[in-house]
């Protein structure tokens, strides 16, 4: 008696990788400041500027003219801090005081055509830094993720002033450890006085 065999079924095949987890918020966040901060550092080895002086001279040329105690307010930092810096930067030529014009006791503070080619001459050489990193670092399909990435980050920038009310704690540290790395050695043009950090001023206590 001949006894037939009947094949086995195949056995299924193995279930499909999982993908991977999509990301938390949190996650991404975090990432992104980080990737943020380390390319700021980085593109402004460049700069002739200390980190001070570039940041106010950048101030005035995107809000136009300030008096000494709003770039003070808006750097986060002492009056006294802040003049300094002012007093450093006219005497470089690249900042002057004009009266304003609603308030003859006040000055405002604007940028001289020196102040104005040196803001944009190193905004130049930071550019030039992340373009030849780009055409070393990426291939073309590579740069189409990162163009889109960018169409994003632009969202994200604009959504941040509607969120920062309900996520900044109402009370904030008067004092916090710093962790601010020390100034990059790149030596500033003359007449500009490469300060250590900026002193801010202590939140008050709640």
């Amino acid at each position: 008696m001949t006894v037939s065999h009947t094949a086995a079924p195949a056995a299924a095949s193995a279930p499909a990788a999982a993908s991977t987890a999509t990301p938390t918020a949190e996650a991404l966040a975090s990432h992104l400041r980080s990737a943020v901060s380390v390319l700021v550092r980085t593109t402004r080895t460049v700069d002739r500027l200390p980190p001070i002086p570039a940041a106010t001279l950048d101030l005035l040329d995107v809000r136009g003219p300030m008096t000494t105690a709003d770039l003070a307010a808006s750097r986060g930092v002492r009056h006294q801090t802040m003049a300094a810096t002012v007093k450093d930067l006219t005497d470089a030529g690249y900042i002057t005081a004009v009266p304003d014009p609603a308030d003859a006791r006040k000055k405002n503070l604007t940028l001289t055509p020196s102040g104005k080619n040196m803001i944009e001459t190193d905004r130049a050489h930071r550019v030039a830094v992340l373009a030849t990193a780009v055409e070393q670092s990426l291939d073309t399909d590579e740069r189409q993720v990162l163009a889109t990435a960018l169409a994003l980050i632009d969202r994200l920038a604009a959504a941040i002033p509607s969120v920062v009310p309900s996520t900044v704690p109402s009370a904030i540290p008067a004092a916090i450890p710093s962790a601010i790395p020390s100034a990059v050695p790149v030596s500033p043009p003359t007449g500009i006085v490469r300060r250590g950090r900026e002193s801010r001023a202590p939140h008050p206590r709640t």
